[in-house]
């Protein structure tokens, strides 16, 4: 490591830190204004609600800038919020591991096994829906889960039930069905991008060398999926 003259005086060069520094920085740049748009979006609005929380109302409902805890206070002492707030967890918990589970084996299956043109058209069908309103894809499952619904029908049309069942509607299990309908599209794009540009020697070279298909997978795919 040679030291560089600089207007006749001896200036040492970065060092490798410096370098590795500079060189995260100019990674980072390219999401600085998505970085930017989630801000303004997403956490000044969530910074302002959380303000509000620590004020008071008056008997108008007028907000008053009183500062104190008797909001979380009351919040923690009411049952239902806090069961409402258990299940709310729970429901996103359960969701995003299914979501996970499922669009792991599609995208999987779809960046090695089938071919990039036929990975394409199969991910155009998964995007079709989005250019339909979310509310709209979220009711019309009451066309296919209500008690009217098509599911109904042909439960009652083999013979398998003698009335309409609730069981899919206006309770947890439809709310798990529709919400990994709704976000299971997002999984599968996202580690399908990864997926497609990963390596798949590595895997038969973990095999050569005697691991198992599920030990190479558990050890080589999955940590090169949290690396991204």
């Amino acid at each position: 490591m040679t030291a560089e003259v600089v207007g006749g005086v001896d200036v040492a060069p970065p060092t490798v830190a410096s370098r590795g520094r500079t060189a995260r920085l100019r990674e980072l740049a390219p999401f600085l204004p998505a970085g930017l748009l989630l801000g303004v979006l997403f956490f000044v609005p969530l910074a302002v609600m959380f303000i509000f929380s620590l004020w008071t109302t008056n008997a108008n409902l007028d907000i008053v800038p009183t500062w104190n805890l008797d909001n979380y206070a009351q919040f923690f002492q009411t049952g239902a919020y806090v069961r409402t707030l258990a299940k709310t967890v729970a429901m996103g918990a359960a969701v995003t591991t299914i979501c996970l589970l499922f669009s792991l084996a599609v995208a999987y299956f779809l960046a090695r096994y089938i071919s990039r043109r036929w990975a394409r058209v199969a991910l155009l069908v998964i995007i079709v829906p989005f250019w339909s309103s979310y509310l709209l894809r979220v009711y019309s499952w009451q066309a296919i889960l209500g008690e009217k619904g098509a599911l109904n029908q042909v439960l009652m049309g083999l013979g398998l039930i003698s009335e309409p069942s609730r069981l899919f509607v206006y309770n947890d299990i439809g709310t798990f069905i529709v919400l990994t309908y709704v976000y299971l599209p997002f999984a599968i794009l996202v580690l399908y991008a990864s997926l497609e540009r990963f390596d798949y020697t590595q895997l038969t070279a973990a095999q050569d060398l005697g691991a198992s298909p599920s030990r190479a997978f558990r050890y080589i795919l999955l940590p090169h999926q949290g690396q991204r």
